[in-house]
């Protein structure tokens, strides 16, 4: 059975690949990026005002908040547009 979770996730235009979506990667699961386009690593907030709070603070690409289900329908499109 998948995993089912909950959360919400920092995410953001890839502003060097049209449409597709970039989240914001958990640094004590991976040192590499502050950004991947999966979500294998991505930082997941319980709280929406929390993740709110940090979007705001971040200053480019214009950053938003997304629950867990809207994340997955954007790795979808990532996962369309990677494989065109």
């Amino acid at each position: 059975m998948a995993e089912q979770r909950t959360g919400y996730v920092i995410a953001s235009d890839d502003p060097g690949h049209m449409g597709m979506t970039l989240f914001m990667v958990d640094r004590s699961k991976q040192r590499k990026s502050f950004w991947s386009n999966q979500l294998t690593d991505v930082l997941v907030y319980q709280d929406k005002d929390a993740a709110k709070e940090k979007a705001a603070a971040l200053k480019y690409n214009s950053p938003i908040v997304l629950d867990w289900n809207e994340a997955k329908a954007a790795l979808r499109i990532n996962t369309s547009i990677a494989g065109k």
